[in-house]
C-alpha cells in the first residue's frame, strides 16, 4: 500500500506516521520508506502531446540516445512570476516515468515506455514544454580507464565498462561464450568503450526501458515474434529499402610488440603524505617497478600499483621527488585485414566496412578461432540490409532489440524482423508512430 500526502510543506524536521482505522485488524503494519519531494502527474487531459524516441544502431559504430518531448496544458500549475508555482520545483536530471496505457472493456493495460532525465522545460501562457534524455546520456563525456591486463570475453569486458560508468547491463548469451579479447589500453569515453563492443560483438546497442544498457543478439531468432505490424494496423504501406552496401571487411588490427624494460622519468612534488597518480606515456603490459634517484633517497614510496595506463602510489616527504619507472612498454603498428563478403563482386570494386575500434584488437587475428568467430557474424549482421519502415498504430510495450512480424507485401506474405528504433507520438489522445526493424535480404 502507498500513500501520497498533497499540498506542501518546507522545513520538516519529523514525520510522524498514525494509523486510526483499518479494515483488517489484529494485524502489524510497518512503515518501509518514506520518499520526500514533489510528484508531478499529468493524465491524457493534461497531455497536449508526447514524443519518444528510442533506438538502436545496426552497424555498431553509435550508441543512440533516448529522448522524449513532452507538451502539457498549462492551467495555472506552472508559472516564473508566483512563488508557489510548481514551476520552483523543477530542476535537471528529475526522473520523469512514462507509462501508456490502452482500455478495453473496461480494463486498462498498462505498458512502461520508458524512465527520462529530465534536461529543460519552457513554461509559456498556455502549455509547458519539457525535453528529457535517457539515463546514458552521459557516458560521452566521462572517461573509462581500463586498469587490468589479460584477455577476457566481450561479455566481462561490457560488464567492467557499465560498472565503471555505474550502470546495469544486460548481455546475450554469444558475448559470455566469446573469444578472448584484450580489454581497452587507452582513454576512451564509455560511449565509445561501449559501441567498439557492439561492434566486435556484431550486436545492437541501447538503451532500454529501465535506463540499463542493452546489448541483443540480432542474429538470434528465438525469443519469438512479439507482436505483428500488418496492414490491418497501418496507416500506408511500410517503406522499404536497402541499407549500405558492402562487399568485404577492412579490419585495423593494432599489432602489439613490447619494449622491454623501458624507463620513464617522472619528477613529483610532495608536501607530506600523498596519494599520486603517474600517467604513462604508452600502455606498459608487464613488469612494472620504479627506482628513486640517489637524490631522492629521504622519500618514502608505498602502495605501489601499475595499472595498463597509469600507477598510482602513496609518497612521503617534502621537495621535489625524482624517480625512474621501468616496464614492458607496448608499442602499436597499424595492421589491416581485408576480407571478401561471401556475395563479393570484383566489378563492384572494392566496398569495404570499416572497423577501427580504439586500442581493441591486439595481436587477436592471428587467432584462427577468433578471427573466423569475428567474420562469421560480421558478415551474417551485414546481411541484414533491408529496413523497413511502418508507420502503424503502435505498440507502447515494444522497444529496439525486440523480434516482430512484418507484412511487407500485398498478398499477406510476412516475414520475421528485429526492432531497430521506436518512435512514439501521443497527441490529443490518439497514439501513433513509426517502427523501423532489420531484416534478411530475400
Amino acid at each position: 500500500m502507498s500513500v501520497r500526502t498533497t499540498g506542501g510543506a518546507n522545513q520538516v524536521n519529523r514525520v510522524v506516521v498514525t494509523i486510526l482505522r483499518t479494515a483488517r485488524p489484529s494485524r502489524r503494519a510497518r512503515v518501509a520508506e518514506i520518499h520526500f519531494g514533489q510528484l508531478m502527474q499529468f493524465d491524457g487531459e493534461d497531455i497536449v502531446e508526447i514524443n519518444t524516441v528510442q533506438q538502436a544502431d545496426a552497424e555498431g559504430r553509435r550508441f543512440p540516445q533516448n529522448m522524449m518531448r513532452l507538451k502539457i496544458l498549462n492551467n495555472g500549475r506552472f508559472s516564473l512570476i508566483h512563488n508557489d508555482s510548481e514551476a520552483r520545483h523543477l530542476h535537471e536530471r528529475q526522473l520523469v516515468e512514462y507509462t501508456h496505457g490502452v482500455f478495453s472493456d473496461n480494463y486498462a493495460r498498462w505498458s512502461h515506455v520508458g524512465n527520462y532525465y529530465l534536461n529543460n522545460w519552457a513554461v509559456r501562457e498556455n502549455h509547458v514544454d519539457f525535453t528529457a534524455y535517457g539515463r546514458t546520456r552521459d557516458l560521452g563525456t566521462a572517461v573509462y580507464r581500463d586498469s587490468s591486463f589479460g584477455l577476457f570475453t566481450l561479455g566481462q569486458i561490457a560488464r567492467h565498462v557499465a560498472a565503471s560508468a555505474g550502470c546495469e547491463v544486460v548481455v546475450p548469451r554469444v558475448m559470455d561464450n566469446s573469444p578472448l579479447f584484450p580489454r581497452f589500453f587507452g582513454n576512451v569515453t564509455h560511449r565509445a568503450a561501449l559501441s567498439a563492443i557492439a561492434q566486435v560483438a556484431s550486436c545492437l546497442l541501447f538503451e532500454d526501458k529501465e535506463g540499463r544498457i542493452c546489448f541483443v543478439d540480432a542474429l538470434d531468432t528465438r525469443q519469438g515474434s512479439r507482436d505483428v505490424l500488418d496492414y490491418e494496423n497501418m496507416f500506408e504501406p511500410p517503406r522499404i529499402g536497402l541499407g549500405t552496401f558492402y562487399n568485404g571487411i577492412m579490419l585495423t588490427e593494432k599489432f602489439v610488440t613490447l619494449d622491454m624494460n623501458h624507463m620513464q622519468r617522472v619528477q613529483v612534488d610532495a608536501w607530506g603524505m600523498e596519494d599520486i597518480t603517474i600517467p604513462f606515456d604508452r600502455p606498459v603490459y608487464s613488469g612494472g617497478w620504479l627506482r628513486l634517484t640517489d637524490d631522492s633517497w629521504h622519500f618514502s614510496v608505498t602502495n605501489v600499483q601499475f595499472h595498463a595506463m597509469y600507477m598510482t602510489a602513496r609518497i612521503q616527504g617534502f621537495g621535489q621527488c625524482n624517480m625512474e619507472i621501468f616496464g614492458n612498454r607496448a608499442n602499436f603498428a597499424p595492421l589491416e585485414w581485408f576480407m571478401h563478403a561471401p556475395w563479393f563482386d570484383a566489378s563492384q570494386g572494392q566496398r569495404p566496412y570499416v572497423v577501427d575500434v580504439p586500442m581493441f584488437l591486439q595481436n587477436i587475428m592471428h587467432i584462427a578461432q577468433t578471427r573466423n568467430w569475428f567474420f562469421a557474424r560480421k558478415f551474417a549482421m551485414l546481411a541484414k540490409r533491408v529496413v523497413c519502415d511502418a508507420n502503424w498504430r503502435q505498440n507502447p510495450a515494444l522497444g529496439p532489440g525486440d523480434e516482430v512480424s512484418v507484412q511487407m507485401w500485398a498478398d499477406g506474405r510476412s516475414g520475421s524482423a528485429h526492432v531497430l528504433s521506436q518512435e512514439l507520438n501521443f497527441n490529443r489522445g490518439v497514439l501513433r508512430g513509426n517502427t523501423r526493424v532489420i531484416t534478411e535480404q530475400g
